[in-house]
């Protein structure tokens, strides 16, 4: 946690430094004499995009001249997520040996965990403005908040009266190779390769975001200035957020992709954030306009002769159709789409397509024509090794066990596996549509008291009403 002898730099050589500090000269010029100069309390923020270039700005100002007399505190809170800055900061202080005839500097990085990113995130925000006295009384060293632009933001936003405390505002310029690293390691998303777990999937939103502040347009640029690189990302950052069941958040990002895709007049990718637009709108219960948008987004595909995209298209619609109960339109779309994802050698493709054609088949009651796909989906999914089309599956097979504690196995099985992947929409759709169930045939009223609180805990932490609605339903229902 505490840095005096620099272990921090670890990412960047110093060859770097010099063409760090070119591009950032005036910047780090005013940041050092804040930092020489300054007595007693006081706030400055560096925005610095990516970690690496922090890493080179904190090198810099160890280096320089002037500061050589300054004893550097170093803070990095980036593995922990605060309610409140000032008990965290006296307790590392605490620790601190004073160094005789030296003038402390903190330097604070990482609280962009703490800040989040959600608009309803805002209990350290909230915190900062409230400690903002304290903080002046206790603390008598100026202080460095290193933030990416995006955590900026929603501190000037959130945190008014803090902000309004700060001395300076410096502005660091990205090495165009830490943008280049980054972009290498985000994109694209490729859901076989990403981790399935859920902190790793918020660190890949955390980059994602530090990214498109890299390439938003400046007053002078035109709107569409970067529109390609900047669809990616905001299409990313949409996949992303709907893994994490955040629909709401989703929808945002595929509208602005769309709204910039028109402008552009990049039609592949206007398709896209249409089918991931559509796609996640059935998941708030807004099937007719889904259906709508999916049809935009399928002719387009077409249009331009892109086979996958009309795969993934039809693939999608049969899921609303289904949704709809309109099942032998959605049978006929998945056919559709499982010929062209085996004409394109797209095995994930197919195997999603078979598991969905094995929930619909099991819906009309022809069980053995359902297991049997989903035995050659199970059977590519480990092939392919994606866990989450392997989880939906076995929750599938597990609903045509005859045996409930059969089934229960297979139910936690899958649950087992979405908690380990981060998938709290389908934690909490395998509560209430699958292990109740079982647990209501198994007479364990114990269990299924559980599995409805824990579904409704999980319906408000990602905002999802119906799971509450249901798990409230399910309890009148029982008497429970």
């Amino acid at each position: 946690m505490t840095s005096l002898d620099k272990p921090w730099l670890t990412s960047k050589p110093d060859s770097d430094l010099p063409e760090f500090l070119g591009l950032n000269l005036e910047s780090f010029r005013g940041l050092a004499t804040f930092c020489d100069l300054t007595e007693g309390f006081a706030i400055a923020f560096a925005e610095v995009n990516f970690t690496a270039d922090g890493d080179l700005l904190i090198q810099s100002l160890q280096q320089r001249p002037e500061c050589q007399g300054v004893q550097w505190v170093v803070l990095d809170f980036s593995q922990e997520r605060l309610l409140s800055l000032l008990p965290r900061l006296m307790a590392e202080l605490a620790n601190l040996p004073p160094e005789a005839n030296a003038k402390s500097v903190i330097v604070l990085r990482g609280l962009e965990t703490s800040i989040g990113i959600a608009e309803d995130d805002v209990a350290f925000l909230e915190d900062l403005n409230f400690i903002r006295d304290a903080l002046a009384r206790r603390i008598p060293h100026p202080i460095v908040f290193i933030l990416p632009k995006y955590a900026l933001k929603r501190l000037a936003r959130t945190a008014r009266d803090f902000w309004a405390w700060a001395s300076a505002v410096f502005e660091f310029r990205s090495l165009r190779e830490s943008v280049d690293i980054v972009q290498r390691t985000v994109l694209p998303s490729n859901r076989l390769s990403a981790s399935d777990l859920r902190p790793v999937k918020q660190s890949r939103i955390d980059q994602l975001h530090r990214l498109l502040e890299e390439y938003a347009p400046t007053e002078s640029d035109h709107i569409i200035a970067n529109a390609e690189i900047r669809l990616t990302i905001l299409l990313e950052l949409a996949k992303a957020y709907g893994s994490l069941a955040e629909f709401r958040v989703a929808n945002q990002f595929f509208r602005q992709a769309l709204s910039l895709a028109q402008a552009s007049q990049q039609r592949n990718l206007e398709a896209r954030a249409l089918m991931g637009l559509g796609q996640t709108l059935q998941f708030t219960e807004t099937y007719e306009q889904a259906l709508e948008i999916l049809e935009q987004a399928l002719t387009i595909f077409r249009e331009v002769g892109d086979r996958l995209g009309e795969a993934n298209t039809l693939k999608v619609q049969g899921d609303v159709l289904q949704f709809l109960k309109q099942s032998l339109e959605a049978l006929a779309n998945y056919e559709q789409a499982l010929t062209i994802f085996r004409e394109v050698g797209a095995r994930l493709g197919e195997a999603d397509t078979l598991q969905a054609q094995g929930d619909v088949l099991q819906f009309l009651d022809q069980r053995s024509k359902a297991l049997a796909n989903y035995e050659q989906a199970l059977t590519i999914f480990r092939e392919v090794g994606d866990r989450l089309g392997e989880a939906n599956t076995l929750l599938g097979a597990g609903s045509l066990q005859t045996e409930p504690q059969q089934a229960m196995s297979y139910f936690l099985r899958a649950q087992e596996t979405f908690v380990t992947i981060g998938d709290r929409y389908s934690q909490g759709r395998t509560l209430l549509q699958f292990m109740i169930q079982a647990q209501i045939q198994l007479e364990d009223p114990q269990g299924i008291l559980q599995s409805l609180d824990e579904a409704a805990a999980i319906g408000r932490e990602i905002g999802f009403e119906p799971f509450c609605q249901a798990a409230n339903q399910i309890r009148a229902q029982l008497n429970l």
